[in-house]
Parts: C-alpha cells; structure tokens; sequence
C-alpha cells in the first residue's frame, strides 16, 4: 500500500500513516471536521471529569478485563457532546486511550440516553515475567460504536454504557500479558458504569 501501510502482519502502527489511513474514511473524516467546527462555534455548556472504576471489556475469548481510569466529558450543546479518557487494564498490561462524540436524544442537561462513534488507541504489554527479550506487543486501533444512558454534567453525573469495537491491527496469535494469555477477537465489548463530577461553563 506504499506510503499508507501502517502494520506489518499486525505487529505495529506508525502514528503517520495511521493518520493518513483514518483520514481516508469517509465516515472519520467527516466525523473530525464536524466536530472541529463544533468546537469552533460552540462555547458552551457543561464539562465533567469521570473516574473509571466499573468498566468491564471482553478483548479475547473468554477474557474479560476490568481497567480503571480517569476522563473529561463536555457538552457542545443541548444535544451533542465528546468525550476522552485513558484507561489501565488491572488484569493484563494494556492501555486505551478513546475518545468519542455523542448525540443525545434529550436534553443533556439531565438524564438522557446517547448514541455515537468512537475510536481508540490501545496498546497491549508484553509479559514481563516471562523472560522473552522480544515480547508480545503490539498497538490496534478499535474503532466502533457506543450507546448509553449520563446525566447532566452539573455536579454528580453518571454513565451506563455498552459498546462495541472492531479492532484494526488485531494479531492472529495468541498473546500474553501480565497473568493472562489472550486470544484475541477481531470484534471488542466494553460495558460499564463511569461516576464523576461536573460543572457549568461561562457562555
């Protein structure tokens, strides 16, 4: 694929070519100038910072890893928010870092249920119990699709959620991490429930 390869039998990504290759679809690419022209014009509303306990993903089969972690929501309007978070698997070696828009079909200023795109960077930690100078590690890009119930983002919020993820770079062999050998699936499953607190913003 010349310039716009970005893994090698799904072994790694380069972040430049990974950038070329999401913006090449339709669908990601439309989703970054709208939301870049939301940003732009929007000053508004309600942002939120949530911690991540409750969060439970089956990457693999049979393998379901809870993480932690910390993240920030912010209400573009009544109707359209985005939000970002990193989490920390506690079972295996793996970081996620998402983030995603959502349209919510209520007002946003209390509860209302949501739908939206989200992409993800994730990498997967090589066993390092295991004596291996070479390691199992490697980098996907999830990309998918997430649905759920948050309340407002003034003070005390929370969001029940489900989503599901494709998994772009996904190995074909067996990988293992801290404790767990994983046998990944092309498609991810995340449901959770985040708590966190949130404020109003100067319009």
């Amino acid at each position: 694929m010349g310039s716009y390869t970005i893994c090698h039998r799904y072994t790694g990504c380069a972040g430049y070519d990974l950038m070329l290759l999401l913006w090449r679809v339709p669908f990601l690419r439309w989703s970054i100038l709208f939301t870049t022209v939301l940003l732009g014009k929007e000053n508004l509303a309600q942002g939120g910072v949530r911690a991540i306990f409750w969060d439970y993903e089956n990457i693999g089969a049979s393998a379901w890893v809870s993480s932690v972690g910390l993240g920030y929501d912010h209400d573009l309007n009544q109707r359209i928010s985005l939000a970002g978070q990193v989490r920390l698997g506690l079972q295996a070696n793996i970081v996620s870092i998402d983030y995603r828009s959502a349209y919510h079909f209520a007002d946003n200023d209390g509860a209302s249920a949501y739908m939206g795109p989200m992409i993800s960077w994730r990498r997967f930690g090589s066993n390092r119990n295991s004596g291996s100078s070479s390691g199992n590690s490697f980098t996907t890009v999830p990309i998918g699709m997430r649905v759920g119930v948050r309340g407002g983002l003034e003070r005390f919020y929370a969001d029940l959620f489900g989503s599901v993820s494709y998994n772009v770079g996904q190995p074909a062999d067996a990988v293992e991490t801290i404790g767990v050998n994983i046998v990944p699936n092309a498609l991810s499953y995340c449901i959770g429930l985040h708590m966190g607190w949130g404020w109003d913003k100067a319009r």
